[in-house]
């Protein structure tokens, strides 16, 4: 952004094989000059994540090696969260129900902690991604549970590992959640689409004292919800969807 004008960052990056979905999604580090694409899509839908750092001149540049998901089918790039560093990513693979931290070593991108599985294998758990600000709290969605109606799960980086700190499910048999989640960067505040009967955003607050997460607000949506963006300090919201009005 100069002068009030949106100006185009270097060239455009383009996807290295055909058909891999390349952009289906994307997130920048806070200063803007790291990039992660998720193409779900590649390599008989065994989806491949690639970051990408700005030269400050006029191009990307490819920073460590693809990171290829584990099977065929697995959509892993579904969805791509980083940290305001950069050097933390979390990649969602509905696909195998799972969802992957990776840290930036100096060279490549290595495993950070375990890989998170869903409650089951076929419930979309990664369809939705977010890291907040420092990279140790993940919350991931889940496309579709027993019931169809999703969920989320929250989990913070403890010692080596992800360690599970709450759950957000569905009030009532009609909501469907874990499509559109958004997380502030102290961690305690999440943004979680609803839709299904209705379409709102529910605002979810952490209470350390029974370590779960209470309901304190809801916004109502008068269309199809398609995506959702907390700020940082949990004062702004901002969202996007389809008006059916």
């Amino acid at each position: 952004n100069q002068n009030g004008n949106w100006n185009q960052l270097g060239d455009s990056v383009y996807n290295i094989e055909p058909d891999e979905g390349f952009g289906k999604s994307i997130a920048l580090n806070l200063d803007g000059s790291l990039l992660v694409v998720g193409s779900p899509d590649a390599r008989n839908l065994r989806g491949v994540v690639r970051v990408y750092q700005y030269n400050g001149v006029d191009t990307w540049n490819q920073l460590g090696s693809d990171i290829q998901g584990p099977s065929d089918g697995s959509l892993f790039g579904h969805s791509v969260t980083m940290n305001y560093l950069g050097d933390i990513i979390f990649i969602g693979s509905p696909g195998e129900s799972k969802a992957h931290g990776y840290k930036f070593n100096g060279t490549d991108w290595i495993s950070l902690g375990t890989p998170i599985l869903g409650k089951k294998i076929d419930d979309g758990f990664g369809f939705a991604t977010e890291l907040n600000g420092e990279g140790i709290v993940a919350v991931v969605g889940s496309e579709h549970s027993s019931t169809n109606a999703g969920y989320v799960n929250v989990f913070e980086y403890q010692g080596n590992d992800w360690v599970q700190i709450g759950e957000i499910l569905p009030s009532n048999p009609y909501e469907i959640i874990g499509h559109h989640i958004s997380v502030s960067d102290e961690k305690n505040t999440i943004a979680v689409g609803v839709s299904g009967i209705e379409n709102s955003i529910k605002m979810y607050k952490y209470d350390s004292f029974d370590t779960s997460w209470k309901l304190i607000s809801k916004v109502d949506v008068s269309g199809e919800l398609k995506q959702i963006c907390l700020s940082g300090n949990d004062e702004l919201l901002m969202t996007g969807y389809v008006d059916n009005t």
